[in-house]
């Protein structure tokens, strides 16, 4: 007899099923994936049954145990895959159809196990587990009609794909039943099986993840348009705030930013995985220069050109000026913003050394470096420099 046929066809088979074993099983211990770790076990037993099958044709297992080992392997790699199956299906199978699979392979092991394979009872339990290969097909078939008609995802795509793939497990029950002739080729259709679960398996994770993706992205324009102001998101680009702020104004954002209308707008920002994301919300001054209309601010220096330079910047950019002198008072008025050029300990007059108390910010201009909610200029001052610090203690108060 020759045997190169069969040899063919069991390295071919067991050689493609080893190779998804591998690669189903390094998918489920990457994921910890149920599905893929049963569909890699059915395919490394069927591909271990075809491996003894080429031993057995190079005369390497006696016939009985080469016999045994295949059909034990067999049964195994087939409860593995119908595992498979019903975490595919769990509500269109029997509810406990796995316990049932693995009680009706029992008889077969028993049978590869202890008994001669020869008798009649090894035959009739024999007979036993190749009848529940195929009430299992067809309660397979059952779980697919009824998932494809409840218009499952799985249903739908798995249908037509693995009624072909249990062909070659019935047609190789049928020749071992009917002419007692092992024509191995159940490994085509565990092969083909595990290929359609598998690309499945991946279709619908992939789908849902879209699924979830276009949600999320939808919710996150929902709130975006909910927000009182225009939005804006650093990763994006955005004509609006090309349109208020320039070219490149990503890498110019500041907490308070004098737009080309003329407005002045605050931006709110937060951080989302190194990219900025916000909205503007406009101030309504007419002036851009005008950004300290409404805020008192106290000038603490000696009168003299310096002192008539910087009060000229202040009032031209809309502030209320009250000129202190060297000496604060002890008692009130209390403004918002402080500019002190003499020495930082003479504020504890007015302060009564807790500034945190009178709720104000303050700019020293030259002196000792301190502590204190304040800003630290070099002196002689410039206005750029005192504008930026200004605007930056503005929009912590905001």
């Amino acid at each position: 007899m020759n045997f190169l046929p069969w040899l063919t066809l069991d390295a071919l088979q067991a050689g493609a099923l080893l190779a998804l074993a591998a690669a189903f099983s390094a998918d489920s211990l990457h994921r910890r994936d149920r599905l893929t770790g049963w569909v890699g076990l059915a395919c490394l037993m069927i591909a271990l049954r075809h491996g003894v099958g080429i031993l057995e044709a190079a005369q390497v297992f006696p016939l009985d145990i080469a016999d045994r080992l295949q059909s034990a392997l067999a049964s195994l790699g087939y409860t593995a895959m119908f595992c498979a199956l019903f975490l595919v299906f769990p509500t269109f199978y029997p509810r406990h159809m796995v316990r049932w699979i693995g009680l009706g392979m029992l008889p077969n092991l028993v049978r590869c196990a202890f008994l001669p394979l020869g008798s009649s009872l090894a035959r009739g339990l024999h007979l036993v587990t190749l009848s529940v290969y195929m009430a299992s097909c067809a309660l397979t078939l059952l779980a697919l009609v009824r998932a494809h008609r409840a218009e499952d995802p799985f249903g739908r795509r798995l249908l037509g794909g693995l009624l072909i793939t249990m062909i070659p497990v019935v047609v190789e029950v049928v020749f071992r039943v009917c002419f007692d002739v092992q024509f191995r080729i159940s490994g085509i259709g565990i092969m083909l099986m595990a290929i359609s679960l598998g690309a499945s398996w991946m279709w619908a994770l992939t789908h849902a993840m879209h699924e979830r993706l276009a949600r999320a992205e939808g919710e996150a324009a929902a709130w975006r348009g909910l927000l009182p102001g225009s939005t804006w998101h650093s990763g994006e680009a955005s004509p609006l705030m090309e349109d208020l702020f320039g070219a490149g104004w990503a890498a110019r954002l500041e907490d308070r930013m004098p737009g080309r209308d003329g407005s002045t707008y605050l931006v709110h920002r937060a951080q989302a995985e190194g990219r900025e994301l916000g909205w503007v919300e406009a101030r309504r001054e007419k002036d851009v220069r005008s950004f300290l209309g409404g805020w008192t601010l106290a000038l603490g220096m000696e009168e003299g050109e310096e002192c008539q330079r910087i009060l000229g910047w202040l009032r031209g950019w809309g502030a209320q000026v009250e000129l202190w002198g060297t000496v604060p008072p002890r008692e009130g008025p209390f403004p918002s913003i402080l500019l002190w050029m003499r020495e930082p300990s003479i504020l504890s007059v007015w302060r009564e050394h807790d500034l945190v108390r009178r709720r104000s910010r303050w700019i020293q201009m030259g002196g000792p470096q301190t502590e204190g909610p304040h800003v630290r200029l070099e002196r002689p001052l410039e206005e750029e420099s005192l504008r930026e610090a200004l605007q930056h203690l503005i929009a912590l108060n905001a």
